[in-house]
């Protein structure tokens, strides 16, 4: 933030995933990998039909519905 006498920080939620992609897209990146530990993507997590993923394509993906702050679209 911006004061009269420079520049301050300030408490935020950040999405890191999207500021990711969009520094990646900003420097022409020819690619951005986002890791984690888990093991798998599931689709019904948590539930008694969980079941991981084991190969997925973007265009499944954009058909899938995911829970609000699991592997859902940012």
């Amino acid at each position: 933030m911006e004061k009269a006498d420079g520049y301050h920080g300030i408490e935020a939620v950040i999405d890191k995933d999207l500021s990711a992609a969009l520094l990646a897209s900003q420097i022409h990146a020819d690619a951005l990998l986002i890791l984690t530990d888990a093991d798998a993507v599931y689709l019904d997590w948590g539930k008694p039909t969980q079941r991981p993923l084991a190969q997925v394509t973007p265009e499944l993906l954009r058909e899938m519905q995911f829970d609000a702050g699991s592997m859902a679209r940012k």
